[in-house]
């Protein structure tokens, strides 16, 4: 958020907003998981389909370990729902789509390992942490790299996780 609020106006109500939702989200976490196994430990922080491999035995490595450490498992798992949003995509077909590719994954999921509900319930939280995080990632590297696309598109990246907060009621 700091990042974030540093290359907007002082008082920008956009910025205020989205830092609401930030710790409303933040509590909504922490009262649904706890810090015990299996819901927290070893997490890649970043699992979406272009931080993996798939060899022609059916194989998978995964990499990009940039984002790793210890954290909770659905975020980890969020971040496969998140990198299937359309980033506004909320048209019928849009939202079918997702709906399809999350439910295929959490089944395909426990069948190895099984999500509790409130696992479930964190993952919706989840999404818009991980895109705050990510805003917050690419101001951080303007420096480096000039304005970014969530630079440039701030407010639609705003208005991404106040859409997504609102449809899942997750706070």
């Amino acid at each position: 958020m700091q990042l974030i609020r540093s290359y907007r106006p002082k008082g920008d109500a956009a910025v205020t907003d989205l830092e609401a939702i930030g710790n409303r989200l933040a509590e909504r976490v922490t009262g649904l998981l706890s810090l015990d196994k299996p819901q927290y430990g070893i997490c890649h922080g970043d699992h979406h389909g272009a931080n993996a491999m798939v060899d022609e035995h059916g194989h998978i490595t995964l990499f990009d370990f940039d984002c790793f450490g210890y954290g909770w498992r659905a975020y980890d798992i969020s971040v496969f729902l998140w990198s299937k949003t359309g980033f506004g995509d909320w048209s019928r077909k849009g939202t079918a789509r997702r709906r399809r590719l999350w439910d295929a994954f959490v089944q395909g999921y426990n069948e190895i390992r099984r999500l509790d509900e409130e696992e479930l319930e964190a993952v919706k939280a989840f999404v818009p942490i991980r895109h705050i995080f990510l805003m917050g990632l690419h101001m951080g590297l303007i420096p480096k790299f000039g304005q970014t696309g969530v630079a440039r598109g701030l407010n639609r990246h705003i208005n991404f996780v106040r859409e997504w907060v609102r449809r899942y009621r997750v706070v």
